[in-house]
């Protein structure tokens, strides 16, 4: 009985001619030019980033050092007042920091999620235009016919 049930729904299906591509969308986000102009903006912004903290770092090294030097020469309440104000000085460049890679964050997730949107109601007006009754990712796939690879025509649709 279990069986039969099982196997129902299945053979009902089997009469009806179903259209079945598949497109790789890791190729896809790889090779679009929508995609990869993201991705070029997003690293422009975090190598912005990482270059004006190593030059900060290095501005903070260079303070340190200064106040190191003056231990000896100047009183021990001004040296304590000098690494105190040097210690709120980081702590504050990194709060900014840390804040600035939490913006780009948030700003990368919210655009990769606009891209993955665009890119899946391309996929959808694609298979409807194309009277194709079901997509599936290519990583879901165990064995496939190439002809049924929709991949290139789905970048030069999102190239557009």
């Amino acid at each position: 009985k279990i069986l039969f049930i099982l196997l129902f729904p299945f053979s009902c299906l089997s009469n009806e001619n179903i259209t079945v591509r598949f497109v790789d969308l890791d190729y896809v986000f790889k090779n679009s030019k929508t995609v990869i102009k993201f991705s070029k903006s997003f690293e422009k912004k975090r190598s912005a980033i990482v270059a004006e903290n190593n030059k900060e770092t290095k501005k903070f090294e260079k303070q340190k050092e200064q106040i190191l030097s003056k231990k000896e020469i100047i009183s021990e309440d001004e040296f304590k007042k000098l690494v105190i104000e040097h210690q709120k000085q980081v702590q504050q460049y990194q709060i900014k920091m840390k804040n600035k890679l939490n913006d780009i964050k948030t700003e990368n997730v919210k655009k990769s999620n606009e891209l993955l949107n665009q890119i899946t109601q391309i996929i959808l007006d694609f298979a409807k235009s194309n009277k194709i009754d079901l997509v599936i990712k290519k990583n879901d796939l165990i064995v496939s016919n190439s002809d049924l690879d929709i991949t290139k025509q789905i970048i030069k649709a999102i190239n557009k």
